[in-house]
């Protein structure tokens, strides 16, 4: 998913949960590789990782490289970072309170450490 594509689906969501009758159904909103996996704790853990496995997102302000940097942990563990060329409207929503929840999509160990672990965003339910 592009950068318009995600903008439309944000700009969609509204409409969508008012003519929506039926049971929600998860909603991707942004779909990337973990950035910066290799330098924080994701190989040590890599046999451990699970696609649909929940992960916890959080604001990183005081980032001395990123003032919008999203952390991304799997359960106690950092595995990285939402990739900077991306975060800022999950960072504005984060920071104004909008609850999103994260999954692993798919879990690749056999490629280069930038493209081992992809992830899901969606808009907590």
């Amino acid at each position: 998913m592009n950068r318009l594509e995600f903008l439309q689906q944000l700009l969609l969501l509204p409409l969508t949960n008012f003519f929506r009758t039926s049971t929600p159904k998860e909603k991707v909103i942004y779909s990337a590789c973990v950035a910066g996996f290799q330098y924080y704790e994701g190989n040590k853990i890599l046999q451990l990782l699970s696609q649909n496995d929940v992960l916890t997102l959080s604001r990183q302000p005081n980032n001395r490289y990123d003032e919008r940097a999203i952390e991304i942990f799997w359960k106690s563990h950092k595995i990285g970072y939402i990739p900077m060329a991306d975060n800022l409207i999950l960072a504005n929503m984060l920071d104004s309170g909008i609850a999103l929840q994260a999954k692993i999509k798919a879990v690749k160990p056999q490629n280069p450490d930038w493209k081992k672990v992809k992830v899901n965003v969606y808009l907590e339910s």
